[in-house]
């Protein structure tokens, strides 16, 4: 019902870019809140125990994976930005990896400014997805490692120009009901529906500027 919806907490993408955690502290606590308001999850909770014994996880160097932030964001069109990654050949959501940072909220909004040239965006910074599947990024193919992604929703409540980096092919603003034309994987269909859910588009609301 519209009466039991509670508008989250959005913070401005430009103020938590920066900010930095050596911590896996900061990962427990945002996969704790991740499972409050989401609701438990295997990955998250499987994540949440592999940090303890892998602390290094944050680094892209990590033997058997690594940390990885993304970010679904919404304009007021019902549109999402995906880019079509020039490695992959694939329409995805905007991210990449932690590189040492566990304050995953920081990675996706670092990487959703810089790959998409917009000036700013709001982020909701409770995750709506945590995701664990085979990276792709190796070259000894013999080893498989994985990607630990923490996925963020964020919408943007003006019109900004885009601007595309040199790890995409496309970066295009797509309706959310044509995104399942674009023959993506079911993970990012299931990112669209629930950056719907947890950010309707048309509502406002901004903290942390």
């Amino acid at each position: 019902m519209a009466d039991d919806y509670k508008e989250p907490e959005l913070v401005n993408a430009t103020s938590v870019a920066n900010l930095t955690s050596k911590e896996t502290s900061a990962l427990h606590d945002l996969l704790r809140n991740f499972r409050h308001k989401r609701g438990e999850r295997h990955d998250a909770s499987y994540l949440d125990r592999y940090i303890v014994s892998h602390p290094q996880a944050a680094d892209r160097s990590a033997l058997d994976g690594h940390l990885t932030g993304s970010i679904l964001i919404l304009d007021p069109k019902q549109r999402c930005l995906l880019t079509l990654h020039r490695k992959y050949r694939q329409w995805q959501q905007l991210g990449g990896h932690a590189d040492g940072n566990f304050n995953l909220l920081a990675v996706a909004a670092r990487e959703g400014l810089e790959e998409s040239g917009l000036d700013q965006f709001l982020i909701d910074p409770v995750p709506i997805d945590v995701d664990v599947h085979d990276a792709g990024c190796f070259r000894d193919s013999s080893v498989v490692r994985r990607h630990f992604d923490i996925c963020f929703a964020g919408k943007v409540e003006k019109f900004y120009d885009l601007r595309r980096s040199e790890e995409s092919l496309d970066l295009k603003w797509i309706p959310v009901n044509s995104v399942a034309d674009l023959g993506v994987t079911e993970r990012l269909l299931y990112l669209v529906k629930a950056a719907v859910t947890a950010l309707p588009m048309g509502r406002t609301s901004q903290s942390g500027k």
